[in-house]
């Protein structure tokens, strides 16, 4: 006699529901929960920072390297260099550094530095272009990721010991030296084309690009045009940069 088959019940599949399609994009979490993350982020950094983190340029107060390096272990971020680049041009060479942050979640964002050689004197130009270019790609990847989207301190380099009345003296000196009032009242220039802007010229052209213009890759671009300016294209490139 055959002995029974015994079968095993019947278990009933479990089934997701499809969520329906919508181009729309959606916040990850309720906006109670966002805010409140936003808000525990600001207080974090009154916290966490304090005054040697953070640097003040134009009025504004940019958190430093440092600041940003509490910032990363707080959020347990990891990071990963891309990317890394070194460019010779006519008189300086340029390094441009890509770097790739990540998140415990699996949210990730890359950051683009660059530095030039001749933004100022460096003690040791080959590690100091190359390390500031690795930190600002650092920093803006770094704060990207959490949200901050802060220029950090290191892109916004400063000169204190020049001051903008200074400034602005220096270049009428130089635009007196270049221009001339004409008999009927209009301005003429008296070196067009004739001869190559003078050294304090290009030093201080290169000081405004650094001071007034942040975006690493324009900064770079508006260093190289100046260099086959005469001294009326330098004059004009000083009074475009203080507002003339």
């Amino acid at each position: 006699m055959n002995a029974p088959v015994q079968t095993a019940p019947a278990v009933a599949l479990q089934t997701q529901p499809i969520k329906p399609f919508s181009l729309l994009i959606q916040p990850v979490a309720d906006n109670e929960q966002i805010v409140l993350a936003w808000e525990n982020y600001q207080e974090l950094k009154q916290k966490l920072l304090n005054n040697n983190d953070y640097q003040p340029i134009n009025g504004r107060q940019c958190i430093k390297k440092s600041g940003w390096r509490k910032i990363q272990t707080a959020f347990g971020i990891s990071d990963e260099l891309i990317k890394e680049e070194r460019k010779d041009c006519d008189k300086h060479f340029v390094y441009e550094i890509t770097v790739k942050t990540s998140a415990q979640n699996g949210r990730f964002a890359y950051g683009v530095g660059s530095c030039a050689s001749n933004e100022r004197k460096f003690a040791h130009p080959e590690h100091d272009v190359r390390s500031t270019a690795h930190t600002r790609a650092k920093n803006r990847a770094i704060s990207d990721l959490v949200g901050g989207g802060e220029v950090s301190a290191e892109e916004m380099i400063s000169y204190p010991s020049e001051k903008p009345a200074e400034e602005n003296v220096i270049s009428k000196a130089y635009m007196d030296k270049v221009f001339q009032e004409s008999g009927n009242g209009e301005t003429e220039m008296t070196d067009r084309n004739e001869y190559d802007m003078t050294e304090k010229q290009r030093d201080y052209l290169v000081s405004l690009i650094n001071q007034k213009i942040y975006d690493p890759v324009e900064r770079e671009q508006k260093l190289e045009m100046i260099g086959g300016f005469n001294k009326s294209d330098a004059s004009e490139a000083i009074g475009q940069l203080l507002g003339e």
